[in-house]
């Protein structure tokens, strides 16, 4: 037998064999990913109400004036810290005008009290003013910051009293309307 017979005798020999051979298909594979989904700290705050706690809102009369200010937080968190910002209280809201302000109440400071949480560390409800800043155009003082623990599983979700003090020195105020502006920051606090 010549090598070129042989080489073609062999060829076909391996083509038939080959086509004898079953083929095994692959009809099923699988993977496994890792997937992952973060919940983010969530938290919003909102006013609600504001209740006159002393004096008559048309009163003249000298004294401390204390406004409380109900706001709404919403936390998907058990643990909340907050402060207050606030102005005085300027006539028909003009920081510009021509009568003084009656000036919030530094020294009393501020109480914020939570519906259903209570203070961690023990400590009390009061913050002080304690920084100088700005609020919508007026000028403001920021309380230090109290941390809140909810009473509710899981959630920080609850009305938040917020009452503030001013003093009212002037027997001589002119009558109007004084505005001021009253603001709470509610932060997230990691377990």
């Amino acid at each position: 037998m010549s090598g070129l017979k042989f080489r073609i005798l062999l060829t076909i020999i391996v083509i038939v064999l080959a086509a004898q051979t079953p083929c095994h298909a692959q009809v099923r594979s699988q993977a496994v990913a890792t997937v992952r989904f973060t919940v983010e700290p969530s938290i919003f705050v909102s006013p609600t109400d504001t209740v006159k706690t002393q004096v008559d809102e048309d009163s003249n009369q000298p004294g401390e004036i204390s406004i409380g200010t109900v706001f709404y937080i919403k936390a998907n968190f058990t643990r909340v810290g907050t402060y207050v910002t606030a102005t005085d209280l300027y006539k028909d809201g003009l920081v510009d005008g021509n009568v003084k302000p009656i000036p919030l109440k530094l020294s009393g400071g501020s109480n914020i009290e939570p519906f259903s949480a209570h203070v961690v560390g023990g400590q009390g409800n009061t913050v002080s003013f304690d920084e100088e800043t700005t609020l919508e155009g007026f000028p403001a003082r920021s309380s230090n910051s109290l941390e809140f623990e909810s009473d509710q599983p899981g959630r920080f979700v609850q009305d938040v009293l917020v009452t503030l003090t001013w003093e009212q020195n002037d027997p001589r105020k002119p009558p109007g309307k004084y505005i001021g502006k009253v603001k709470l920051v509610a932060f997230f606090i990691p377990d």
